[in-house]
């Protein structure tokens, strides 16, 4: 089949063989809004494609969109931690509520390792800002030099607070970026990767969240549909729906960002010979762009079908909601 797509959004048709008779396939739609105050509407300029190949964007690169559902929705913030109302803060929290789920992050300035009294490293205190980057490279990583060797960071080598000697460590930075479970206390510890962006696929946070191994842990026992999922676990909601609220808080110097998930602006004809089925596909990702008063929202119809000799089969993407 063919997507007969009538709207001017973003849209493509993912399939895949799973047998000699059965065809399973998504159709993909991914609207980018403009955000004024807390209402959305669609922009002008839709500058969020989707495709089923790698697509580079000014935030990283977004990967191939898959025939198949997965395992929750992805949520992205690309943006910058604000400190409120304009007050200088050494450290803060920025938070993100859709629905039920919530994030937190923990923010802070810029912090060195030092020695006190001779003893063991610390942490500095933190240094003030008004603005603090939401990217991998204030997050825990980087590189550290071994033997003549730099030794990269696998999950984030753009990174800051790797170290393998503490002598080394010694006045460098900390990361600024954390998670409330999983701080940094020691020069030598491996906290989680607080990623706000697209995951990469090399994560082991990600590869825990969508495999499971045998109880040796050598072979693979089972894929879960989270291994499909391109956000940062902590970012994966279970259920978006249309009419959710989302606040964030942290990322404007006024107050909290606010917005309603929409409701998709298309829906989903199949014809399979002579019946006709309409579906308003669901929320598969939302992406918040504060710096850039843009939020793109994703929407996917999953189905499958079987292939039957001469019978006629067509997809078309229908502007406005799904007939009741």
């Amino acid at each position: 089949m063919i997507l007969v797509n009538e709207t001017s959004l973003p849209a493509i048709l993912l399939s895949t063989v799973i047998d000699e008779e059965r065809i399973a396939a998504s159709v993909v739609v991914r609207v980018t809004y403009a955000l004024g105050g807390s209402t959305l509407a669609i922009a002008d300029e839709q500058t969020w494609p989707v495709a089923g190949a790698p697509t580079k964007t000014p935030h990283g690169t977004m990967e191939a969109e898959t025939p198949f559902m997965k395992g929750g929705v992805d949520l992205f913030l690309f943006g910058t931690a604000r400190a409120p109302k304009k007050v200088p803060v050494s450290e803060m929290q920025v938070t993100i509520e859709v629905g039920d789920f919530v994030r937190r992050v923990n923010v802070f300035g810029e912090r060195i390792w030092v020695r006190r009294d001779g003893k063991r490293l610390q942490p500095s205190r933190p240094g003030v800002f008004l603005e603090m980057p939401l990217a991998l490279t204030h997050a825990f990583g980087g590189t550290a030099e071994w033997d003549g060797l730099t030794v990269p960071c696998m999950e984030n080598p753009a990174g800051k607070g790797l170290y393998l000697d503490e002598d080394a460590a010694v006045g460098q930075p900390l990361p600024n970026l954390q998670e409330p479970d999983s701080p940094v206390t020691e020069w030598n510890d491996s906290p989680a990767i607080c990623g706000l962006g697209f995951c990469p696929l090399q994560s082991a946070a990600r590869f825990r969240n969508g495999w499971s191994l045998t109880d040796d842990r050598t072979e693979i026992d089972a894929v879960r549909p989270q291994s499909l999922n391109t956000a940062y676990p902590p970012m994966i909601a279970p259920q978006v729906k249309p009419g959710d609220a989302v606040r964030v808080h942290g990322v404007l110097h006024e107050g909290p960002l606010a917005f309603t998930v929409p409701a998709p602006p298309a829906h989903v004809r199949l014809r399979f010979g002579a019946n006709v089925v309409t579906r308003a596909p669901s929320v598969d990702q939302i992406g918040v762009l504060p710096d850039e008063g843009r939020v793109f929202v994703s929407y996917r119809f999953p189905f499958r079908y079987t292939i039957r000799p001469r019978e006629q089969r067509s997809i078309h993407l229908i502007p406005g909601a799904s007939p009741p």
